[in-house]
This record gives structure tokens, sequence and C-alpha cells, in this order.
């Protein structure tokens, strides 16, 4: 028989996703035009970063419910699991989280960026860095008093997990900021993405395995830095897309 046929559920999701997302960023490119891409920046940062804490708090919540079923239990389990060799390892490993770390590369790609860039908007990079840094900061400080839900005997380390937040989000606009001056291929992406993934994970297991945190505050750790880092590689788009707003204006004619 004729007629219409549903589209393939592939198809289908594409089609769901897509939508919404030429949207948002056609918003984006009216309101750089409208306001600058400095002013589009601030502003699609600070709306982002409230979306971000209310969904943060809400899961913060969530995960804290858990800590007597499961937190417990993996914290027993790590002690059970226990080297010394491994874990000497591991407290090599939770470095690449800390706060002088991830300033210390903050500050040298921001500087090495601003280098390469050339004359065009050479102080973007350091905007979109620096930014993330001052908002993990406070906005993981703020979601820590907002869940207010304690930390393992063994460490003070609280919700969100700040080591993987601060390796996802920082590094990962680091990431992002290389792969587009670089115009880097599919591939390279794919794998530089990659490799930020395994750094993460790491970066959780080793916190969760020396109980410097609760197993589910390295998994609020991941949940924030990663929606953190999403906001900021979208609001960044407007200080670092080239010709990205005349395409999208001229799409929603």
């Amino acid at each position: 028989m004729g007629g219409c046929r549903a589209p393939s559920a592939p198809a289908g999701w594409i089609g769901f996703w897509s939508g919404p997302a030429d949207r948002l960023r056609l918003a984006r490119s009216q309101l750089t035009e409208s306001v600058g891409p400095v002013g589009a920046f601030v502003f699609l940062l600070g709306g982002g970063v409230i979306v971000v804490s209310a969904i943060g708090a809400v899961f913060g919540f969530g995960v804290a419910a858990l800590e007597q079923s499961v937190d417990w239990w993996a914290f027993h389990l790590s002690d059970r699991l226990r080297v010394d060799a491994w874990a000497r390892i591991m407290n090599v490993v939770t470095q690449t989280g800390n706060l002088p770390q991830t300033r210390t590369a903050g500050v040298v790609f921001s500087v090495v960026l601003a280098f390469v860039s050339g004359r065009r908007r050479w102080w973007a990079p350091a905007l979109l860095i620096f930014s993330v840094i001052v908002v993990e900061k406070y906005q993981q400080t703020m979601l820590a008093t907002i869940v207010d839900r304690g930390h393992p005997p063994t460490t003070l380390g609280t919700y969100p997990s700040g080591g993987c937040a601060r390796l996802i989000s920082i590094y990962g606009v680091i990431l992002y900021l290389v792969l587009e001056l670089t115009r880097a291929g599919r591939r390279t992406r794919i794998s530089t993405w990659t490799v930020l993934c395994v750094a993460a994970f790491m970066e959780g297991y080793s916190r969760w395995y020396l109980n410097k945190h609760w197993v589910t505050d390295v998994l609020g750790g991941w949940f924030y830095g990663g929606l953190l880092l999403a906001v900021a590689v979208f609001a960044g788009r407007a200080l670092t897309s080239r010709v990205e707003a005349r395409t999208a204006v001229g799409a929603g004619h």
C-alpha cells in the first residue's frame, strides 16, 4: 500500500536532536550580531551556569540518597582492594585534577594560544579558559554547600568531585581551543576527546580508590564537569567561530 512511511529510528533521533541544535546555533549567531561576541559569550555562559547549577543540585540530592546503599559498599571495597604499590601510582595520577596543575595548564595554554592565534581575537582563548576556571571554582563550592552531604571518614572531599570536574572542564576547554585553532580532522578530534575521557575516568577511579571521595561524588564530578564543558564550548563559539554567524543567519532565511 502507498502512503508515507515513518522515518527509521536513527533518522528520527537525528532529526529530533538536530532541530533544537540548529535553533540554538541560530540564536547564538543572532545574539552575537546584536551584542557582539563578548556580550553573547557572557550572556550564554551566565545562562548556562544557572541551568547547570539547578541540574547539578538535583543530581547531588539524588546521589546523596545512595550513600548507605552504594557509597559505603564502594568505600569498603576499595579498602579490600588496596595495594600499596598501586596506591602510590594512583597518588600521582590523582594530582592531574588538582588546583595547581589545572590552573598552571590554564595559564600556560592561555599564553600559548594567544600567541598562535595571531591578531584576530588573540585574547579569546584566555577569556574562555579563565572564565571556566573561575566558574568551576565557585560553582563547585556552591553545589557543595547546597547539597551538603558530608564526606568519607578518611577525607574532606565532598560532592561534586572537584578533581574530576576541573579535569573535564578546564582541560576540555583547552582541548577544544587547540582543536579549533589547528582545524583538526575528525579522527584527530575523536582520538583527542577519547584521551580526555580516559583521563577523566582515571581521575575518578583514583579518587575512589584512595577514598578521597564517595564514589557517587565522583559520578557527580563527571556529570557536572561534562555539563560545564558543554556550556563553555557552546558559549565559547561566540568568541572563536569565524563563519558561523553568516552561515546560520543565511540558513534561517
